[in-house]
């Protein structure tokens, strides 16, 4: 695929839109990605839900949105947005340390406090999904 650039705040139906505008930026809510994967989204579901670890979590439960030239766009499944935004603020170093434990950071220049921020600026964005009722996604170029 390509690189993870961002996350975007949008209705799925939108994905089309969102690949297609030229300032997709000012457009829509979106936050940086700090380099987070759909393999990393993945090993995060089991933390925050308590459920067994998938390997195809994202791809089971996140379809493609939109895929055309140099730009993928895929759903980050609801499962994981709400599961993050039922988190207390005070809870997310917790998450974070678990998470930046897991296999999507072993191999690359990831810290605890990189992990953490990044684990706090997704959670930014799926709550400012769920409380638009909109959904996220995770925009490739």
């Amino acid at each position: 695929m390509g690189v993870l650039t961002n996350f975007f705040v949008a209705n799925a139906e939108d994905a089309e839109a969102l690949a297609a505008s030229e300032a997709p930026f000012d457009e829509f809510f979106n936050a940086k990605s700090h380099g987070l994967d759909a393999t990393q989204l993945g090993m995060l579901y089991p933390i925050t839900s308590f459920s067994a670890y998938s390997s195809n979590f994202m791809a089971d439960n996140a379809p493609m949105l939109y895929e055309g030239g140099t730009i993928a766009i895929q759903l980050v499944p609801s499962e994981l947005v709400i599961s993050l935004c039922q988190i207390p603020d005070m809870g997310l170093p917790s998450v974070a340390k678990q998470w930046a434990g897991t296999d999507g950071f072993k191999n690359g220049s990831w810290t605890d406090e990189t992990v953490e921020e990044a684990l706090k600026n997704f959670v930014e964005v799926c709550r400012e999904a769920l409380g638009e009722g909109k959904a996220v996604m995770m925009y490739f170029s």
